[in-house]
């Protein structure tokens, strides 16, 4: 008897728990907004180490260097689709065609006053098989598929929920 409830409770327990976790996963399009336009107040050192720690969850980091402020994350290939393409011994051969190369530079920016921005810059190229040369890409090309905007968007998202306690109220207008 009980391996019959398990086996009916099964089948219609998992994909109503999947329903419910995936929302979870991405971010909203309010909350993308809001952590574009955020602005954070605090010692600089101390936001870029957030800055750094909430990059460092998601991506490798190739450089971080506190001076400029900047960090870099490690390039990697997608296929078309999104899902993770693996190159052999650095050969961009191995990827399947017209996949995208990725990597984020992340720079905590000053603004007028004594507040900081964050901005984020994907580096985006694409691999045609049989062509010599890759095609750089800008996010705002028509081509480039949604995923890679949502990589940027959760970025921010994450981020943003790093620095949260730092964030300065928007005046009033």
């Amino acid at each position: 008897m009980r391996t019959l409830i398990v086996s009916i409770a099964l089948p219609v327990a998992l994909p109503v728990a999947l329903a419910l976790a995936l929302p979870a996963c991405a971010a909203s399009r309010h909350d993308v907004a809001a952590a574009k336009a955020a602005r954070y107040r605090g010692d600089q050192l101390e936001l870029f180490r957030g800055v750094r720690a909430a990059i460092a969850d998601k991506y490798t980091i190739e450089l971080s260097d506190e001076t400029t402020l900047r960090v870099v994350t490690t390039g990697r290939w997608y296929t078309p689709e999104g899902l993770g393409a693996s190159e052999r011994n650095g050969d961009m051969r191995d990827v399947p065609d017209r996949s995208i190369h990725l990597r984020m530079i992340v720079r905590l920016r000053p603004r007028d006053d004594d507040d900081w921005r964050i901005e984020i810059e994907p580096v985006l190229v694409r691999y045609f098989t049989g062509r010599p040369d890759p095609e750089f890409l800008s996010l705002d090309d028509p081509s480039v598929p949604g995923w890679a905007h949502g990589r940027v968007d959760q970025l921010y998202s994450a981020i943003h929920q790093m620095l949260e306690r730092y964030q300065v109220a928007e005046p009033a207008r």
